[in-house]
């Protein structure tokens, strides 16, 4: 079992190297049916393989988002770590993904780590090599929330009351 899970680990990076994003996904899916979550290593691959994904998706591929962040959630990945937030900016890329509210329930804002309250910073490819600041990660995912929570057809609640505990004691630090 944990053989034919690598092979199809394997299959799906050689799939995105040649540029074939679905036949990845498809194969992601595969893997994913052989249930092998407790494998440390794979599961490092299998998470950098869906945010290499994920940043080469187009904006008009909104279903493939859905596939990857539902194949994502089967995962057993090391939260927090550098790659699990990696993994929420990814999502974050994609606003017009329409089951973020579920993403984010799953990701869990407590994972968030002390670097990811921090802003970054983009290097500008301009002959004057300018740097862009941009918003830390916490911040943009609890816009992101914020967003989804506000566009959604019917109130969720509890999810409401949640988000407002949480930034109320402290998930949510400003700088």
């Amino acid at each position: 079992m944990k053989q034919k899970a690598w092979t199809y680990y394997k299959k799906a990076k050689q799939e995105f190297a040649d540029e074939e994003f679905l036949k990845a996904i498809d194969s992601l899916y595969e893997l994913q049916s052989f249930g092998v979550f407790g494998d440390a290593y794979l599961n490092k691959g299998v998470i950098w393989l869906l945010i290499k994904i994920l940043f080469k998706l187009g904006k008009e591929q909104s279903n493939s988002v859905n596939d990857i962040l539902l194949i994502a959630r089967s995962f057993e990945f090391e939260r927090p770590s550098e790659e699990y937030s990696i993994l929420m900016k990814a999502a974050l890329r994609h606003k017009d993904y329409s089951d973020f509210l579920s993403f984010a329930k799953w990701w869990r804002l407590k994972n968030l780590r002390e670097a990811d309250f921090e802003n970054e910073w983009l290097e500008a490819s301009s002959p004057q090599g300018k740097r862009k600041k941009l918003l830390a990660l916490a911040e943009r995912a609890y816009m992101g929330i914020s967003n989804a929570l506000l566009t959604q057809k019917s109130t969720d609640v509890e999810l409401v009351k949640a988000f407002c505990w949480a930034i109320t004691f402290g998930y949510f630090k400003v700088s």
